[in-house]
């Protein structure tokens, strides 16, 4: 059985190439649709080279990306994969035979990062509903049916709430490794965009941004209690540097800092 895959991609074009290498080798693919974002690297050339549907995400956000991708599927099921994302060879099997159960809409592996403390962070995430659309195997209907969410950031965990909402199930296999290929700085940077990204689109007020850093300190020393000094270290610099490029973008959003709600 064929499927479709979707990749979003932005500024990743030697990731991207290791994911379609890998990709090719361990998926029978129907179409590989690639979305790509503004990028100042290779990464276009590089979906030309393996891609047979490129579109441009009109940087609308990656839940637009997603959707629009998932415009093109032709196929019952499909895969939404990431392009720092090296599926695991027996992703597809497992997928496959997962997604074809009663109500299930959604199944997934775990790609393990090779920064040693953002894996650390991964597998708290996945004793907590952690869930992702970079190794996911959907039904596509299904997804058209909810509708993929346009939010910039989260789209996964709000289709997640969508699908359970209507009764079907997400199914995590945690013991299906792929290779997510980000370091512990990549996640630093991670954060950075994303919370540059969430100032400049969502209304969050520097009250809340305030509270959301002393939390993070107050939060740092249970960690310290119960996960080790390295770990609760690196999670605080990723809370700071989120909350703090999120006041970085709500200040490229308006001049009238006096309006905001300090």
């Amino acid at each position: 059985m064929k499927i479709d895959v979707v990749i979003v991609v932005k500024n990743e074009a030697f990731k991207l190439q290791m994911c379609c290498k890998e990709l090719l080798k361990r998926v029978p693919l129907n179409n590989l649709i690639i979305i790509v974002g503004k990028s100042k690297d290779n990464t276009l050339v590089t979906a030309q080279k393996y891609a047979n549907i490129i579109l441009e995400d009109e940087n609308k956000g990656v839940g637009y990306a997603r959707r629009l991708g998932l415009e093109k599927v032709e196929t019952e099921y499909y895969a939404s994969v990431d392009s720092d994302v090296i599926l695991s060879r027996d992703w597809f099997s497992w997928c496959i035979n997962t997604i074809q159960k009663p109500r299930v809409a959604a199944c997934e592996g775990y790609p393990r990062p090779l920064g040693a403390h953002y894996a650390e962070l991964q597998r708290f995430g996945l004793m907590q509903g952690y869930c992702s659309l970079g190794n996911t195997m959907l039904r596509a209907h299904v997804v058209r049916e909810v509708e993929m969410p346009l939010v910039c950031w989260g789209e996964d965990y709000a289709l997640k709430e969508r699908l359970e909402s209507r009764g079907y199930n997400w199914v995590v296999n945690p013991d299906l490794v792929s290779i997510h290929l980000v370091n512990d700085m990549d996640m630093v940077r991670h954060c950075v965009n994303f919370g540059v990204s969430l100032g400049r689109h969502q209304n969050v007020s520097y009250w809340s941004l305030v509270k959301g850093t002393l939390w993070s300190f107050k939060d740092f020393a249970f960690q310290a209690n119960n996960s080790g000094l390295n770990l609760s270290t690196y999670v605080l610099l990723l809370r700071l540097t989120r909350n703090f490029s999120i006041l970085y973008g709500n200040f490229g959003k308006s001049k009238d800092i006096q309006s905001r709600d300090w």
